[in-house]
């Protein structure tokens, strides 16, 4: 390293004369530690080198730097010299010298371009000089400022911002890129120069960015207010009907049109005329109306004339028609003035004159109901048109009959069904249909297709419609005589240990949940009689040709008593079970609550299983007598007696005989005789997303006086009211009673699509009432008030139970007795048994062996059973009405 740059770097040490060493001391500790300065003019030395330090420098624009030079003699001591300073660009001052004078500073501060630049020191005497380089760079942007720093324009205006960006010191710095940007371009854009335009109302925060660096401006955009409104066209003439339409133009202050404002219309007479929401005028009156068109609180007006031009003649097209029942077809009906001009916007009603025939809607679309002719009408103003009907009857092509052919014990049954097509294929509904037998002593059947088997053999069904027919082949086999089957056996003591045996007998439960799977398909298992307390769930699975037979031991009372509150007293699960002949109760008292609740009193029996049957059961005292799921199909509800159930809520009475839903069917409720519940005898129900109401059945059941232990609320004997409507309910060969002290609803059926309500019997309250429905058959009822002059008897053999039958008795007559031919349910020589079915378990009204022909059954009022809990009765029925239950040994 030379001398002369060893004492650069010590000048450079010494450049800071803000040190708290003194610059002078340090510099002669540094440069003069061998030897003390000599003045220039000394002898034995000349100027030999000059130094500036430091050597090179980097810094910004307008920033400054000081710099230190020294002259140096030939022997390396340092000379007292003067010095002048010069630099390429940019200023240097002479900031004077170290105490000694050996030290010479100068402030260097750079121009306003960057580049590469030279400061020079020259020492004197001797113009000896030294070069520094300095580096000049911009300066970072440290801020940025945007002006205005707020503004308000109006939406479509323009403004314009300004950026200025500045150094750490302030100093402005030019030439530098700004980005710009908006919070809400859908309140305000900015372009790239800073220029703001409100594209809606609201508020934006535009931001300047340059190197990292940011400022803002904030924004608000407010609409151009509406100054005025101009409705085009300013006037319009319109006949009666017509319609015109009306433009509104908001416009500013200057009378510029404003888009995008919301208009409101308004009529000041909207009988004459009325306007929509659009500017769409409708005539209706002869007359004048003005017609405003409003935005933001300006107003513009359009006047509106309407002449009236009267309706001269209505013409409906087509002229005629032809129709196949179930069929339907659009009419149009054409007002006209007396110059055969369409009148438009006038109003038309329509009419039938034969609605059995034909009916038509508001709209004027008919629907052909039967065959016949029938004139439709088409009015206006007075006006009439018209157009000929003729409905003719697609005619049955073919009878299909369902199951072809089926097997069935004695005393069993098994449901066909009988299906009608047309020539093409395809199914009619609503068509009757009539069945019959080739041998009654052997199947039977009744006139919905129920095959009742009666002894061994074979017999054809026929199903006849409209000279058609299809049939089914009937295999009667014998069924083995009561008691004599070796099944499992139940028993009041009997234990989950046991066999199943008669000698070993299980539980109920036990028995009821596969006797710890024992009890396989087509088994039967023998309840003996007694009380059986507590609450009971199912397990049992048979199979379509060897169900399971839960069965009640013959000529023994089986009662299944809940003696609570909590639970259903008999739950089913699994699948092809038949429960017989069991009595179910509730003997808690608890029959009135102060809280409005459809589940206060546990429910009955409850189907939660596939392919059951209940036969012979006899129900009372409980919440619902029969529940049934809405998603477990093919239910038989045969032979019950239900009385009795249900509850007092400060609302209504609650609780039905029978409460039947299901999403696909079958659901039959046959043969059972229903009397003095709190609410509904069967109630056909269900709400919204609580299930459907397909294929639902009630045929030859007997309901009396249900809804007469309640002090408030509706019920029937038979209803469906559910939501959503039913499909394809069948309602037929029912009897109902009514007392007139009790009145109300009847027989309810209320809508849906597919409604078969033939054979019924029904006598006081409502009669029936029917709502709304497509492919309907409903023919053939009785419909009476109370006390007709004529004694009427029914007879319902059992399916099930040869020797067992259930009578209805309408003793209009008032007759002490009535003679019934019960030569369809006793052979001769049997020993029969007749009780009331309000006294149950009374002693019978009347008892023999049966000699044939016909039996004489007396006719008295019985007081009706006694409900568990309170002391209100129903009425009593007889001798008017009276139900009576055959049984026989």
């Amino acid at each position: 390293m030379t001398f002369k740059h060893k004492l650069s770097q010590r000048l450079a040490l010494l450049k800071d004369r803000r040190l708290a060493i003194p610059v002078a001391a340090l510099a002669a500790a540094v440069v003069f530690a061998c030897e003390t300065p000599l003045p220039v003019s000394s002898t034995g030395g000349t100027i030999a080198d000059l130094v500036i330090s430091p050597k090179n420098v980097t810094l910004h624009l307008n920033d400054t730097v000081e710099f230190t030079a020294a002259a140096f003699m030939s022997t390396g001591d340092t000379a007292n010299v003067s010095m002048t300073w010069s630099s390429t660009t940019g200023t240097i001052t002479d900031m004077g010298t170290s105490p000694n004078g050996k030290q010479h500073y100068g402030q260097y501060k750079a121009g306003k371009t960057t580049g590469q630049y030279k400061v020079v020191a020259t020492g004197d005497p001797g113009a000896v000089s030294d070069t520094a380089t300095v580096n000049v760079t911009l300066a970072p942007v440290a801020a940025v400022s945007v002006t205005p720093p707020t503004a308000t324009i109006v939406v479509g205006a323009t403004t314009q911002l300004q950026a200025t960006t500045t150094d750490s010191a302030g100093n402005v710095l030019t030439g530098r890129t700004i980005t710009w940007s908006s919070s809400n371009a859908s309140a305000a854009t900015v372009s790239g120069s800073g220029l703001v335009t409100g594209a809606g109302t609201g508020s934006a925060t535009i931001t300047a960015t340059s190197e990292g660096q940011s400022g803002t401006s904030s924004l608000a955009v407010s609409t151009v207010p509406v100054a005025s409104v101009t409705v085009s066209p300013t006037s319009l003439s319109l006949q009666t009907g017509q319609t015109g339409q009306l433009t509104a133009t908001p416009k500013d202050a200057s009378g510029n049109p404003l888009s995008g404002r919301v208009v409101t219309w308004s009529s000041s007479d909207t009988t004459i005329a009325k306007v929509s929401g659009s500017g769409l005028v409708t005539a209706r009156l002869g007359g004048s109306a003005t017609v405003t068109a409003t935005s933001e609180g300006q107003s513009g007006t359009a006047t509106v004339t309407v002449t009236f031009v009267p309706v001269a003649s209505v013409t409906v097209s087509p002229a005629s028609a032809s129709l196949q029942v179930g069929q339907t077809t659009q009419l149009t009906a054409t007002p006209k003035d007396a110059s055969g001009n369409p009148l438009s916007g006038r109003v038309v009603t329509w009419a039938s004159n034969n609605t059995t025939v034909a009916t038509v809607s508001g709209s004027g679309l008919v629907s052909a109901k039967a065959a016949g002719s029938a004139t439709i009408t088409a009015t206006s103003e007075g006006q009439n048109g018209t157009s000929s009907i003729t409905v003719t009857q697609v005619p049955v092509a073919t009878v299909t009959v369902s199951p072809a052919s089926a097997s069935v014990q004695v005393g069993l049954t098994v449901q066909l069904s009988a299906t009608t097509k047309d020539a093409n294929g395809n199914t009619l509904t609503g068509r009757s249909v009539t069945w019959s037998s080739s041998d009654t002593t052997i199947a039977k059947v009744s006139g919905s297709g129920l095959v009742t088997a009666r002894a061994a053999g074979s017999a054809i069904i026929t199903a006849t419609s409209e000279g058609k027919s299809g049939t089914s082949a009937i295999t009667v086999t014998a069924a083995p005589p009561p008691g004599t089957h070796t099944g499992w056996y139940v028993t009041t003591n009997g234990s989950s240990g046991g066999s199943g045996t008669a000698s070993s007998p299980w539980d109920f439960s036990t028995a009821l949940n596969g006797g710890n799977g024992k009890v396989q398909p087509g088994d039967t298992i023998w309840v003996r009689g007694g009380t059986y307390t507590g609450t009971y769930s199912t397990n049992l699975n048979g199979t379509a040709s060897a169900p399971i037979i839960v069965r009640a031991y013959p000529l023994e009372r089986v009662t299944i008593d809940a003696n609570e509150l909590s639970n259903d007293v008999f739950v089913t699960h699994g699948s092809y079970t038949w429960y017989w002949g069991f009595e179910f109760t509730d003997s808690d008292p608890t029959r009135v609550f102060s809280t409005i609740s459809s589940s206060s009193r546990p429910d009955v029996v409850v189907n939660n299983g596939t392919h059951m049957k209940y036969i012979n059961m006899v129900v009372h005292d409980g919440g619902v007598g029969f529940y049934t799921y809405t998603n477990m199909p093919d239910v038989e509800i045969y032979g019950a007696i239900v009385y009795n159930n249900g509850w007092q809520a400060s609302d209504r009475g609650h609780g039905h005989g029978m409460y039947l839903k299901n999403d696909v069917g079958p659901v039959v409720a046959r043969d059972n005789v229903i009397f003095n519940q709190f609410g509904y005898g069967v109630h056909i129900y269900t709400d919204g997303g609580a299930g459907l109401l397909n294929n639902i059945s009630a045929i030859g059941n007997i309901s009396f006086d249900n809804g007469s232990l309640a002090s408030t609320g509706p019920s029937a004997e038979i209803g469906n009211l559910g939501q959503p409507a039913a499909n394809n309910l069948v309602i037929t060969d029912n009897m109902t009673y009514v007392a007139p002290s009790v009145g109300g609803s009847n027989m309810v059926l209320g809508s849906g699509n597919g409604l078969t309500a033939t054979g019924n019997y029904v006598v006081g309250g409502d009669g029936i009432t029917q709502g709304s429905w497509t492919n309907a058959t409903v023919a053939n009822n009785t419909v009476i008030p109370p006390n007709p002059s004529q004694t009427a008897v029914f007879v319902r053999p059992n399916a099930y139970e040869p020797g067992r039958a259930y009578i209805a008795v309408y003793n209009w007559a008032g007759l002490g007795a009535v003679s019934v031919d019960l030569s369809g349910v006793l052979k001769p020589g049997a020993t029969y048994a007749i009780s009331n079915v309000q006294d149950l378990f009374g002693t019978p009204v009347a008892t023999g062996t049966y000699g044939g022909g016909s039996v004489s059954i007396p006719i008295t009022a019985v007081p009706p059973p006694v409900p568990i809990g309170i002391t209100s009765l129903a009425p009593s029925t007889g001798p008017l009405f009276n139900v009576f239950v055959v049984t026989s040994k």
